[in-house]
This record gives structure tokens, sequence and C-alpha cells, in this order.
């Protein structure tokens, strides 16, 4: 290898670093207003659920996302930095634990009403569960098939999306109804079109033949050229195309408009059930109601699970407890009927033994729904015994249910 190829090559490797660093400062002069770190983002990770307590034990992932300087270039006594692509990194936060009552199963999405009533205590766990409480409720209550933890805001939105999904599908089918309309409209122009084009030959050579003299004047002009476009042997042979093609043109025109008519019918109809779909959702949003949070004084009975939801409040009273399956009662009086009814039952299951028999017997394949209760408020000793008393003879209970005796005497 000589000097002069050797100087060649430096020269290249020259010319070669120097695009290299020109790309990488220009690389460092897009870099300089990137943005660092984006937004915060958080991941669902696990649910725990007591069922007996109602207390949920939830727990994030915090996922932070963010660049760092790999290294500077210095270009005209100034640094330049260039920029990482983008990392992440993933921290797992304090656990966040809080009880789903009703009343905080229906404010779930307020995060001021989580912090005001201290079901969770910082302002960030607040906005997490208020963020993510269709996300939590959802895999709480398809994992469980608890729907009874299911919020009035939830149900709404399900009953939404089902409707919208309905409608939808019904308006989509009506855009491609109408796309088949419309290629079939422009099918029968097409049509109509060939067919007057066609007789438009008939009729012009028709007509060019009535006249023999100007038909061979024309003739000899065009040597020859106009007596072969309107020679009879052509017009025989349009003619023939004619009487072939227009009973058939009509046969499909009558097809197709055959076609349109049912598509405009299928139209209408579809829209007529959207009409129905709509009517029917918007009775179904009318008798979405919210969780109670209120149980006393009510005439139906109250699935014991429900209990579980009631945020407490001291109640002086007579409360019933039916076996729905055995149609069993037992009539008791309290003053502090929520408190009464939380030592006969952990959760829904009896702790109470007179309860407890039946409650393992059951053939009931969700044993959840086997017992219920209502609750009278009353004021005075004199009016609960009166009232106990009633309820046992009513429902038969002393004879027939739990009740060990007829009442206080």
């Amino acid at each position: 290898m000589g000097a002069r190829d050797v100087v060649s090559i430096v020269g290249l490797l020259g010319k070669l670093i120097g695009s290299m660093r020109d790309e990488e400062f220009e690389r460092a002069l897009a870099d300089q207003n990137l943005d660092t770190e984006a937004p915060l983002r958080y991941r669902l990770c696990d649910i725990e659920f007591v069922d007996h307590t109602r207390v949920t034990r939830l727990s994030f992932i915090k996922i932070r996302t963010y660049r760092t300087v790999e290294r500077n270039i210095q270009r005209n006594y100034e640094k330049y930095k260039i920029y990482s692509n983008w990392k992440e990194k993933e921290i797992k936060i304090p656990a966040i634990s809080l009880k789903l009552t009703n009343n905080v199963l229906e404010n779930m999405r307020d995060a001021k009403y989580l912090l005001q009533n201290s079901i969770v205590k910082k302002d960030d766990a607040a906005y997490l569960v208020s963020r993510y409480a269709y996300e939590i409720l959802s895999k709480l209550i398809v994992g469980s098939q608890k729907t009874h933890l299911m919020p009035s805001w939830m149900e709404r939105d399900l009953i939404n999306k089902e409707g919208v999904g309905k409608v939808d599908a019904l308006k989509h089918e009506n855009e491609n109804i109408e796309s088949a309309i419309s290629a079939a409209q422009d099918s029968i122009h097409e049509h109509e079109s060939q067919l007057a084009e066609l007789k438009d030959k008939v009729q012009k050579i028709a007509k060019a033949r009535e006249n023999k003299l100007l038909f061979v004047l024309l003739s000899i002009l065009t040597l020859g050229w106009y007596a072969y476009s309107n020679s009879g042997k052509r017009l025989d042979n349009l003619t023939a195309q004619l009487n072939v093609d227009e009973p058939n043109n009509a046969k499909e025109m009558a097809r197709l408009n055959k076609e349109i008519e049912d598509n405009s019918a299928k139209i209408k109809d579809n829209n007529a059930e959207i009409n129905i779909i709509k009517a029917e959702y918007k009775e179904k949003f009318k008798q979405i109601k919210p969780l109670t949070d209120y149980i006393a004084n009510s005439e139906d009975f109250t699935p014991m699970r429900d209990l579980l939801g009631i945020d407490y409040v001291k109640i002086k009273g007579v409360y019933v407890i039916r076996n729905k399956e055995l149609d069993k009662v037992y009539v008791g009086q309290s003053k502090d009927v929520l408190k009464r009814l939380k030592a006969h039952f952990t959760g829904t299951e009896p702790k109470n033994i007179i309860f407890a028999e039946d409650y393992y017997r059951s053939k009931l394949e969700n044993k959840e729904e086997l017992f219920e209760f209502k609750i009278e408020v009353l004021e005075t000793k004199d009016e609960l015994d009166k009232r106990e008393m009633e309820l046992i003879s009513e429902y038969d209970s002393f004879n027939n249910g739990y009740n060990k005796t007829a009442g206080n005497i």
C-alpha cells in the first residue's frame, strides 16, 4: 500500500468521523427540549377481600417513566446533552385498606368523600381508589360473583354500555343495508343506461336506413364506413340483442327494486327496534336504586349478607330472622339491633347454634342467601315486649320456628 493510499484512507476516516460527530450534534440539538419525566402511572396488582367484614386491601404498583443523560458533547465551547431512551421503574406502594360499605361503594369515585369520611387517610390513596374504582369492583365482582357489591353508578354504566352496544349494532347494520341499497340503485341506473344506449343505437340505424338516397350518398362519401355501421345485419344483431336484454333487464331491475324495498323495510324495522331499546333501557335506568344504608321499618326482608354493607347506627327495636329455605323464623328485641344481629352471625354464617344446624344442613347452592332479616324501630320496653309477642304469634315461631318462648311475659 502506497503513501497516497494511506492518505486517502485517513481522509475517508476523517470524513466518516466528522459525519458521525455532526449526526451526534444534530441529535444533541434535538434532545435539548425533551421531557425527562413522564406522568406517573399506576397498576392495580392485587385485591384481598374478607367476606365477613368487607374489609378490602388493594395493592398498587407505581410506574415512573423517565430519561437520563447518556453523555454530553461540546460544540463551540458549549455543552449539549444527549438523553437515553425512555426507562421504566416500578415501585410498590403501601397497600390501601378500606371497608366497602354500601355508602363507600356508592361514593367510591369521589376522592373528597373518601378523605372527609376517613375511609382512607391520604390524598394519594383517595386518588387511587377513586380513579380505579371501576377496575377494582370489576375484578372483585367478576372474580367472586358478588353482584350485591355493585353500586348504582356501575350498574348504570354497564346497562348503558349494553344498550349502546345494541343500538350501535343496529345502526351499523343499517349502514351496511344503506350501502347495499346504494349499490342496487347504481346497478339499476347502469342497466337503464345500457338499455337506453342499445335502444338509441337501434333507432339511429333504423332512421339512417329510411332515406335510401342519403344512405347511398353518405356511404360513398365515407368509403363504405357509413354503410357498414348502419348495415341491415348490424341492425338485426342489435335488435336481437335488444329483444334479449330488455326482458332480462326488466327482470333484474324488478329483483333489485324488490331488494331495495325489502332493505328499506329492514331499516325501518331496525329504527323501530332502536326506539324500543332506548325506551327499554330508559326504564331500566329508572329502576336502578342506590345500595341502601337504611333497613329499619322496611316491610321486606333484607338478605343477611347486606348487613355487612350497612354503616353502624344504634337502633332500638325488634328484629325478625328468617330461614328462606325452611320458612322458619326467630323474633328478638334489642337496644342495639345491628350489634345483636352481628352477634348471631359472622357475615352470613351463623354463630348462634340455633341457626347453625339448619345452615350446615341446607341444600342451597349459595348459603349466603339462606338467612334474611328485617327490623322495626320501637322506643319503650312495653312496645318492644308487645311487638315481639305479636310477631312470634304471627310467624308461629314458638311452635314452628327458632323461638324458645312465646316472648317476654
